[in-house]
């Protein structure tokens, strides 16, 4: 990506590639969301647990395979139950719906979809612009164990995919 031009490193990453004097167009990367999705679940089966910008535990035995809004109900459902091991799993939720968001975001294909599968067009642009507004801003705040910021982390592909494709 680096010998293309796209500025990808640092807190403000862009995803627009340095061809435009070659081709006269504007080139931007998109990265593949499902693949995205799967740097997201190993970055965070290697990690075990991540934090969000409130300090909230994002943890992988909450999760496991299933980065989807039904997981994220399911765990929420046993949370506010009380069910042991679920206590502290509001962090864990948010990531779930933040990440299956922006999966469906970039993965919407049918026009006649609703919500969260709809379509980028005029009129859902201002639904879609605040969605990825705010995904990003969480996605910068996210740090691993130690404290260090995602997007500086060895397993910040995810990271880096979710924003320059959003």
């Amino acid at each position: 990506m680096a010998l293309l031009g796209c500025q990808w490193l640092g807190p403000d990453p862009q995803s627009q590639l340095d061809v435009q004097q070659t081709s006269g167009h504007e080139v931007h990367l998109v990265l593949d969301a499902c693949h995205v999705l799967k740097l997201a679940r190993n970055a965070l089966a290697e990690l075990k647990i991540m934090r969000d910008g409130e300090g909230k535990s994002i943890k992988w035995e909450h999760i496991c395979r299933t980065l989807s809004s039904s997981g994220a109900d399911a765990i929420e459902f046993l949370m506010n139950y009380g069910i042991p091991g679920f206590e502290d799993a509001s962090g864990t939720v948010s990531f779930i719906r933040m990440v299956d968001r922006l999966f469906d975001f970039l993965n919407s294909r049918s026009r006649f979809s609703k919500g969260y599968k709809q379509p980028v067009s005029l009129n859902s642009l201002p639904f879609w612009a605040e969605v990825v507004e705010t995904s990003i801003n969480y996605l910068k705040q996210l740090r691993a164990p130690a404290g260090t910021l995602m997007m500086y982390h060895p397993r910040k592909a995810f990271i880096l995919g979710f924003i320059l494709s959003s």
